[in-house]
This record gives structure tokens, sequence and C-alpha cells, in this order.
């Protein structure tokens, strides 16, 4: 499997790119599944051991989190800033090595917690805090082409069909599954880019890259 590059997707949750609908009729998604390797909780100006790394969070302005990788080897420093954090959570991907994992790539869930989770205008505060799962990379993977109204693919017991496209290779994609119940939408971007698709629950994900958007 291709290492995963970064994106911010809200995670357990439904999400609509700020993009107007587009003509597009289908695209190729390519679905691969991933394995739980373990949660930990950070706190708002405190860190967390993440498998060989240790992760850390800063609350900024209204919603939003900053989160802080330092690499297993102590080497690196990574930062993620996710502006809608406390309303949406979001997502993380890195090399396997970077968290000290024997995994190509790993990624993350970064869940909000507390009283002000899944509120829009809340700020973060003192009781809010953040559940980070990780998942890794697994080998197997399913790949077709969809349009809005076709069969889902299926991935085990899960299914993922297009719902609706939006502008700049963009769509909405519905996932039903055990751990998505009722069936949840996402917004996915196109591209080499990864989209984690995790459940609320934090117990299963899934990576789905979209590319060859045609209309």
């Amino acid at each position: 499997m291709s290492r995963w590059s970064v994106a911010v997707v809200a995670v357990g949750a439904l999400v609509l790119p700020s993009a107007g609908l587009a003509k597009t009729e289908t695209a190729r998604l390519t679905i691969h599944s991933t394995t739980r390797a373990g949660a930990v909780t950070v706190h708002n100006g405190g860190s967390a051991a993440l498998e060989g790394a240790s992760i850390a969070m800063t609350a900024g302005s209204g919603g939003a989190a900053t989160f802080h990788l330092t690499s297993a080897d102590g080497k690196t420093l990574y930062t993620l800033g996710v502006p809608a954090f406390l309303s949406s959570g979001g997502t993380w991907f890195l090399s396997g090595s970077d968290v000290g994992s024997g995994a190509s790539t790993v990624a993350l869930a970064l869940y909000p917690e507390g009283p002000g989770a899944g509120k829009a205008h809340a700020h973060i505060g003192s009781s809010d805090y953040a559940k980070v799962v990780i998942f890794n990379e697994k080998h197997d993977r399913t790949t077709g082409t969809l349009g809005a109204g076709y069969a889902p693919l299926a991935v085990g017991h899960t299914t993922f069909g297009i719902n609706r496209f939006l502008s700049g290779d963009r769509a909405q994609l519905n996932v039903f599954g055990p751990q998505f119940k009722p069936a949840k939408l996402f917004g996915i971007v196109g591209g080499s880019t990864g989209n984690l698709i995790a459940s609320k629950n934090g117990k299963q994900a899934f990576v789905v890259i979209a590319s060859g958007f045609r209309g």
C-alpha cells in the first residue's frame, strides 16, 4: 500500500465540504481496511505516550486545537492544526516509523471528548480533551468506479456509496456497516491524499482514496 498523505477530515460525523454541486458522474475509489492498534487520552497542555512516540495537545481560539507529535527517535516534531477540532475532530496520517510501529503507515483519528464535544461554537475548556485512536494499515483493498445511484462497494460487512458529487473533485460518501449504524455521510477529497473514514466509537476505520473524477 502506498503511503497515505495528510488530510484533516472529521471523524464519526457528517462532513459536507464547502463547495457547490458538481457535474461529475463517476469517480474511482480505492478503499483500504485498517486494524485498530490502540488509543490514548491527551488533555489541553498535556501529552501522552503513543506507541514509541509522544503526542501533545494545545487549545487554540474557539474550538481549534493543535497537536504536536515527537517521533519515536526524538529527532522530529510534527505539528497538525485542526480548526474545528471540538465540533468534529480530525485525522492524521504518519509513517509507522514516526511512532515506533512496524507498520509502514499509521492513521490517527482525533476525537473530541468532554462537555464541549460536538458543539460548533464552543471553546475548549478544562474538562475537554482528545481521544487519539491509532490504526495500522492492512494490505487488502477494494477498488471500483462509483457514481450517484450505483451499487456500493463492500469491504467486509461495510458498504461505501456515492451520495453526491461536489465541485473541486470532492464527493459525499455514504457509509453503512456494523460500526456505522445508522449510515453516516463523510466528505472525501480526490487525489493521492487518503481520507480516513472512522466510526464514531473509534472501533473501525477505512482509508478511501478517490481519483478519476469524470463528468
